[in-house]
């Protein structure tokens, strides 16, 4: 059996792939040894074939995942899969007395290859797109998600929230299972329903869930925290200016709470009792020269070609210095 999931949908065709994974433990092997995960990319010919062709160890079935085939520069990778479909496909012609194959093949993609193979396996029964969201779709999926939870929502307030998460289905999957725990035991929540006016007050959105997370590594004085929330932005595909924007936003908090601003910005709590430890351990002028160095990095940034991604890790690494330190 041979299953190919591929898309730019990557929240749900990982979520795909957990609950086959899940139906094999129950079903198949509770203890997991016959479950083999694979870096497609990086695996080379010959262990890729002794691994499809291997046999199950006390268990009737194996289930073997490989992950991101179509990227392997090796285009020789390709011909085990081949061979296993060639194999699948003459079993399934033989008898019906014939044992069924014994190995499941998931081949997961991130994206969609143009390859000849990936296209073969595309027409397959058991192929899944996942492709990203549009308009219409998000709303239906945001309420069948939370019905999973036991929560109902409006579709009004469902598109509300699409709109705040657009083309990004793991974020928006972490903010539903934040709504559906509020909704359970929040007492602001006074219909049977999320509503807009609920949207308004629990969740949050795609701009500001990067803040809270980097303003608390940086709070937390913590480089290698704050780095890592930074490539998790990035993989995620938040541009690097839309980053930027967020730094400058940390630093344009710091300096209200300096000038005793702050309440008046309206922040989340969380946000304003990060910025408050923040702007006890450092002076009004430690605040004045991170911006300036900032504004000098944005300018860079905007006309030079050097590799963002360093110079804001170099920033960071200045700024959690100078933020940990007390003033």
């Amino acid at each position: 059996m041979l299953i190919y999931l591929y898309g730019d949908d990557t929240r749900r065709s990982r979520e795909k792939v957990k609950t086959l994974t899940e139906k094999f433990l129950h079903e198949v092997d509770p203890s997991g040894i016959n479950i083999t995960v694979c870096d497609g990319s990086k695996v080379d010919p010959e262990s890729l074939g002794q691994l499809l062709r291997a046999s199950p160890f006390l268990a009737r079935r194996r289930m073997v995942v490989i992950e991101n085939l179509f990227t392997n520069k090796n285009e020789t990778a390709l011909e085990a899969v081949e061979q296993f479909l060639e194999a699948q496909s003459k079993t399934e012609n033989q008898k019906s007395t014939t044992p069924p194959d014994d190995t499941i093949v998931v081949l997961w993609e991130d994206g969609v290859s143009t390859k000849k193979l990936a296209k073969k396996l595309a027409k397959l029964p058991l192929a899944e797109h996942f492709e990203m969201f549009g308009k219409e779709d998000a709303p239906e999926w945001i309420e069948q998600y939370l019905q999973t939870q036991g929560v109902a929502i409006d579709r009004n307030a469902a598109r509300a929230l699409a709109e705040r998460f657009p083309g990004n289905t793991w974020a928006l999957a972490t903010e539903l299972h934040k709504l559906a725990l509020y909704a359970k035991r929040d007492s602001r929540m006074t219909n049977d329903e999320l509503r807009i006016t609920d949207i308004d007050t629990l969740a949050g959105n795609l701009a500001e869930e990067p803040l809270y997370m980097l303003t608390a590594a940086i709070e937390a004085g913590s480089l290698s925290h704050a780095a890592q929330r930074l490539h998790t932005f990035l993989q995620a595909g938040t541009p690097l200016l839309v980053l930027m924007s967020l730094i400058g936003k940390l630093l344009g908090n710091l300096a209200a709470e300096k000038q005793g601003t702050l309440p008046s910005l309206k922040l989340h709590p969380y946000v304003e009792k990060k910025i408050a430890v923040l702007s006890r351990r450092v002076s009004a002028n430690t605040v004045t020269e991170l911006i300036e160095r900032f504004l000098c990095l944005e300018y860079k940034m905007k006309t030079t070609r050097h590799n963002g991604e360093v110079e804001v890790l170099r920033y960071l690494d200045r700024a959690t210095t100078m933020l940990s330190s007390r003033a």
